[in-house]
């Protein structure tokens, strides 16, 4: 429909943005991180301007996603919880998915398959404690929600954070279950005890290869005896 302005964003679209913009139908591609820019994106077509000079913009004029990077979002605490009940085709969503939540991005490892450290700008960045537990409180209230999904790249980075936000769902009272993904050498006994008295009922392992060889050819960095 040429009547429809058609956005593509994501990890394949920033990396891929010629590629992407070449595909028929494709008006533009939000690069990277997208909150801010999807706004201000709104906002420019709402007001017939050119969208060639917004952060984070990839336009057919200016398809370089290196040239128009925008700076990643300083306080992930200023983000609105999303609101689930905008979304287009809620049957679609299950009880897991409309749990999904995040309490970091990105990962500071250099796992050779992997996007995720490009994709965040080499940084992490964390959510506080509240701020999560805030959003997981809104999802229970209004939905009814008890299992939960981090899609953090690695929850357990930084064991004060994490360690903080555990004490914090438990403290809250509220009885959840959730699952996670991790390193292995970001654990310990002490960790996966408070984690599991927390709601943690599942946690996804990244060992990829039991191949010396190929685990230091994707810089996998991890020790296949501890794993």
């Amino acid at each position: 429909n040429p009547d429809v302005f058609v956005v593509w964003g994501g990890v394949h679209a920033s990396f891929e943005t010629r590629s992407t913009l070449s595909l028929p139908g494709v008006d533009c591609v939000v690069v990277g991180e997208g909150e801010e820019t999807i706004v201000d994106l709104v906002e420019a077509i709402r007001m017939g301007e050119s969208l060639d000079n917004i952060p984070g913009v990839a336009t057919h004029s200016h398809p370089d996603a290196e040239t128009c990077q925008r700076p990643l979002i300083k306080s992930l605490n200023t983000l609105p919880i999303p609101d689930r009940q905008a979304v287009t085709f809620p049957e679609r969503f299950s009880p897991v998915a409309m749990g999904s939540l995040m309490h970091s991005r990105g990962c500071p490892w250099k796992c050779g398959f992997c996007s995720s450290r490009r994709f965040w700008q080499e940084r992490v960045r964390f959510r506080s404690a509240q701020n999560v537990i805030n959003e997981i409180k809104r999802v229970h209230k209004d939905y009814g929600i008890r299992i939960f999904t981090f899609w953090d790249d690695a929850f357990t980075i930084d064991r004060h954070l994490t360690e903080k936000l555990c004490r914090g769902i438990i403290d809250s009272g509220i009885k959840i279950a959730w699952r996670t993904a991790t390193r292995i050498d970001l654990l310990d006994d002490d960790m996966l005890k408070l984690m599991r008295r927390a709601g943690c009922v599942q946690m996804d392992i990244g060992i990829e290869t039991g191949s010396p060889r190929m685990s230091k050819l994707i810089c996998k960095d991890i020790e296949l005896d501890t794993a």
